[in-house]
């Protein structure tokens, strides 16, 4: 099976990700630790919190995500997928899901408007390499409607545990 996870800066995707992809004993493949390997640049924020990937680093990422997918799911039993994924980058991703006989499950994660710009400033505070607050403005409409079924989980004064659990009800 493969689940795929979706949602602004903030939403708390990546958290979701590692703890749903750590319950079910899935691979977990997530866009920012690749970037370095797949790009050559270290990091994705300039000083001034300015991103630094071009659409072509952006979708050579993505393309290392579908490939590390395929291959783990041609041996192994499961692998949760993690990134903003604006909807072509979703759609490419599915194609390759069906086209290999997978199983998929979409997950879009959201959170309130106040509580994800509380959590972007304490992340950022922590690690200069996180997005910041006006990367999630410019970026917060475009990832794009989802028409095929999925999750739409709010985060929002949510313990990780009751997501998870959210989660797994819905892809069994």
């Amino acid at each position: 099976m493969l689940i795929i996870i979706f949602g602004n800066i903030g939403a708390g995707k990546s958290t979701i990700a590692k703890a749903l992809s750590k319950k079910l004993g899935f691979s977990l493949i997530q866009f920012d630790p690749l970037v370095p390997s797949v790009t050559g640049k270290e990091n994705m924020y300039d000083k001034n919190n300015n991103f630094l990937l071009s659409n072509k680093d952006i979708e050579n990422v993505h393309s290392k995500m579908r490939e590390n997918a395929k291959q783990i799911l041609e041996t192994d039993n499961g692998v949760v997928v993690e990134s903003m994924y604006f909807k072509p980058q979703r759609e490419k991703i599915i194609k390759m899901a069906e086209k290999i006989n997978i199983k998929y499950k979409i997950i879009e994660v959201i959170c309130d408007e106040k509580e994800t710009q509380k959590r972007i400033k304490k992340r950022i505070t922590k690690n200069n390499q996180s997005a910041g607050i006006r990367l999630f403005i410019e970026n917060k409409n475009s990832l794009g409607k989802e028409k095929i079924k999925h999750l739409v989980l709010d985060t929002t004064n949510k313990n990780i545990k009751t997501c998870v659990n959210s989660v797994i009800k819905f892809i069994n």
